[in-house]
Formats: structure tokens, C-alpha cells, sequence
């Protein structure tokens, strides 16, 4: 398959990725607000739980509707790699929820509106070039 061809199914992939990780937002926000406001579990470990089930949701849903092509033979492997991104994305994420929350007082949903479009980019791009490139 030519470069031109290959690169053809990259709208289609990211315009399902968006897909995928607006029903893994759901999942994401939805468990944080509701373990920092109904159960009153701290923020930064709500949002790290959170973003753990959002991620396994989102690898589900990846393999299953975005990527037409996966690089790794091996499924386990694959999922290792696709762990290990989302948590060096996890790692953005906090980041970015700590200095929003805790360094500017900003409300928690609003720190992870901002830690929302750094993260999409970080794991759309590096599952790219990792695992779902041809």
C-alpha cells in the first residue's frame, strides 16, 4: 500500500478517536465528579482512577473502531504499550490538574478542561506511531 493510501485512513482514525474518547470523557468526568462529590475522595486520586477506567474503556474501544491496523502481533504486548502511554498521559494529566487546581485555584472540572486537549493529542499520537501504524 502506498504512503498516500496509509495516510488516508488517518482522518477516519482520528475522527473515530474523538468518538472513542468523548464516551471515555464521559466516563473520565463522570467518575471524578462523582468520587469527589458524592464520595468525597480527593481530587488527585479521583482523577487518577478516573483516567485508569477511561483508559482501559478507551483501548476496548480503539481496537474494536479506530485503528484499521495494528503494529504488535502479540495483544498483551500491545496492551502493555498502549498502559504505558496512557500513563505517562496520566502523568500530563496530573500535572496539569495539580498546577491548575492547586497553583491557580481553579476549579477541578476546569483544570481537567485543560488537561483535556494536551492528553487526547499525547495518546492519539503516540498510539499512532507505537502501535497502529502500518
Amino acid at each position: 500500500m502506498s504512503n498516500m493510501s496509509q495516510m488516508s485512513h488517518t482522518p477516519r482514525e482520528f475522527i473515530a478517536y474523538v468518538l472513542v474518547v468523548a464516551l471515555g470523557l464521559i466516563v473520565d468526568v463522570g467518575i471524578l465528579y462523582a468520587l469527589t462529590t458524592y464520595f468525597g475522595v480527593w481530587y488527585f486520586l479521583s482523577a487518577g482512577i478516573s483516567f485508569t477506567i477511561a483508559l482501559v474503556a478507551n483501548y476496548i474501544l480503539s481496537i474494536r473502531y479506530v485503528f484499521t491496523h495494528r503494529s504488535a502481533s502479540d495483544s498483551k504486548n500491545e496492551f502493555v504499550v498502549f498502559f504505558l502511554i496512557g500513563l505517562s498521559a496520566l502523568f500530563v494529566n496530573q500535572l496539569v490538574m495539580y498546577v491548575g487546581v492547586e497553583k491557580f485555584a481553579l476549579p477541578i472540572l476546569v483544570g481537567k478542561a485543560i488537561a483535556l486537549p494536551l492528553t487526547f493529542a499525547w495518546n492519539f499520537g503516540w498510539n499512532k506511531i507505537l502501535l497502529f501504524r502500518k
